[in-house]
């Protein structure tokens, strides 16, 4: 993994703070008529009885009850929706760059397409969707000869893509297929991270640039195949 990360160069001047930004989006209140509860007090919301494709996607007004759950997702970190038998993949793609259009994403970038993650392959063919497998992770990455098996645990935590120049504005994880214990996915709130430091650390972190590779993934290519390398990417500006 070294000499990949050594071999890949830094691109300098990312972002800077723009004071031109536009102000957060505002809600229009669509989504008032659902059931709903917070998760928990700074992130995640529950819809219990919504769905996906009567209630946004078939709906008459779906253009503002889309942009409101965006929205909502934005400000909440994720929403959780249940029983959604009626999302066919097809459907699921569509949701989700509906979320992104009607809240203003270039036009000229569709769904993010993982360089390593997604198909072809025997766990999907569909270049805009990872199949997350236990099978799959089994085989692209060897886990068992980690030396400090709690560090490698602490480093699942992450955000995703974000060595993208274009990252995703909308990620949707459908569960297909679970397992009889365990397996659950854990969120956390950065900006509740980031509110618990002293001020003197906010102070520190507010002043530092952060680089990100996607070096560890690219490791992984030869077991993948060069097909990977080579796919037709998803917005012009992908690196």
């Amino acid at each position: 993994m070294g000499s990949i990360a050594a071999s890949i160069p830094i691109v300098n001047g990312g972002s800077k703070p723009d004071a031109r930004y536009p102000q957060p989006l505002k809600q229009s209140g669509t989504l008032d008529k659902f059931e709903s509860e917070d998760v928990t007090p700074v992130i995640g919301r529950e819809f219990p009885s919504a769905n996906f494709v009567d209630d946004f996607l078939n709906a008459a007004d779906s253009d503002n009850l889309l942009r409101d759950l965006a929205i909502t997702i934005s400000e909440r970190g994720v929403v959780f929706f249940r029983a959604q038998d009626n999302l066919s993949n097809d459907l699921q793609k569509h949701f989700i760059q509906r979320l992104g259009e009607v809240t203003g994403k270039p036009l000229t970038s569709t769904l993010h397409i993982h360089h390593v993650l997604n198909g072809p392959g025997e766990f999907g063919d569909d270049s805009q969707i990872s199949n997350i497998s236990s099978v799959h992770r089994r085989k692209l990455l060897d886990v068992s000869n980690q030396q400090n098996k709690r560090q490698y645990d602490a480093a699942q935590w992450h955000s995703d893509i974000q060595f993208e120049r274009v990252p995703a504005d909308y990620s949707n994880l459908r569960l297909i297929e679970l397992p009889k214990t365990g397996g659950d996915t854990l969120w956390a709130s950065g900006y509740e991270i980031y509110e618990r430091f002293s001020e003197p650390v906010q102070t520190f972190l507010e002043g530092l640039t952060g680089y990100f590779l996607s070096a560890m993934d690219l490791s992984k290519l030869p077991r993948q195949g060069e097909q990977h390398c080579t796919r037709k990417l998803e917005a012009p500006l992908k690196i």
